[in-house]
C-alpha cells in the first residue's frame, strides 16, 4: 500500500516529508521505513497517514483513515476515512512547499479528528451503517460482538460465513467468521479471540507487542460521532 522509499531524493518527497515531521511526529505518529506513509498506533486501530504518489506527475494525495488490527491480511487499509481533498500537482519548490505544509496539517486534523471518535469500539458500531459490502459488514461484526450485541452480529457472521467469491481471502473470512460466531455467546472467549487476531496483525504489521490491545474500557458502550 505503501512505498519502499524510492522517490524520498525528489524535492516534493523531500518537503512532505519535512512538513509530516513538524506537524505528524509531535501527534507520535511515526513514519514506516522510507516510505510516505505515517501511523499512529492506538493498540486496536491505527490511524494511516498516506501522502500517495500519483504515477500522472510528481505530487500527492492525502489518504487518512482507520485501520481496523482485527483482521488478519498482515496489510494496511482504510477501514473508516480515506481520501482527503484532491491531488496537489509539484510545479516547484516554492509553489510545492506551502502545500505540502497544508496537507500535513490537514492529516494532523483529521488523525486528532479519528482519535477523538474511537475512544471505543462502540464507535465503530456506530460509524459503520449496515450493509452489504463485506470489511464494512465484518468490522461492524466484530464491534458488535464485544460489545456483547450477539442478536445483531450473529446474522453479519452468518451471511459472511458463506463466501460469494471463490477467491481464498474469501474462503478464510468466511472460515474465520464461522469460528467467530460460534463465540459469541462467550463474552470471554470470544474477546479473547479478537485479541489473539489483534496480536497476529500487529506483529505482522511489525508494531510493539503489547500484552492488552483491548481494554475494559474499550468495550465499555460510549456515545459515539457518526463519520460522514
Amino acid at each position: 500500500m505503501y512505498e519502499t522509499g524510492t522517490d524520498m531524493k525528489q524535492p516534493h518527497s523531500k518537503l512532505l516529508d519535512l512538513a509530516a515531521k513538524h506537524h505528524l511526529a509531535p501527534l507520535g505518529l511515526a513514519r514506516i521505513g522510507r516510505s510516505r506513509t505515517w501511523l499512529d498506533d492506538q493498540r486496536w486501530y491505527a490511524i494511516v497517514v498516506e501522502f500517495q504518489p500519483s504515477g500522472f506527475g510528481k505530487g500527492s494525495y492525502l489518504n487518512v483513515g482507520a485501520h481496523f488490527l482485527w483482521r488478519t491480511s498482515g496489510h494496511l487499509s482504510f477501514d473508516l476515512g480515506y481520501r482527503v481533498g484532491s491531488f496537489i500537482r509539484f510545479e516547484s519548490e516554492a509553489q510545492f512547499a506551502p502545500e505540502a505544509d497544508r496537507l500535513a496539517a490537514v492529516a494532523a486534523t483529521e488523525t486528532a479528528r479519528l482519535r477523538a471518535l474511537l475512544i471505543g469500539v462502540q464507535a465503530v458500531a456506530s460509524s459503520i451503517p449496515a450493509e452489504l459490502d463485506v470489511w464494512p459488514s465484518y468490522h461492524r461484526a466484530i464491534a458488535l460482538g464485544l460489545l456483547g450485541n450477539a442478536l445483531e452480529a450473529s446474522p453479519i457472521f452468518t451471511r459472511l460465513g458463506v463466501p460469494l467469491d471463490p477467491a481464498p481471502w474469501q474462503a478464510e473470512l468466511a472460515t474465520l467468521c464461522r469460528a467467530l460466531q460460534r463465540l459469541l455467546g462467550n463474552p470471554v472467549e470470544f474477546r479473547a479471540a479478537i485479541v489473539r487476531i489483534i496480536k497476529q496483525q500487529r506483529s505482522a504489521l511489525r508494531l510493539p507487542e503489547i500484552s492488552e490491545p483491548l481494554t475494559d474500557t474499550d468495550v465499555v458502550a460510549h456515545t459515539a460521532t457518526v463519520v460522514h
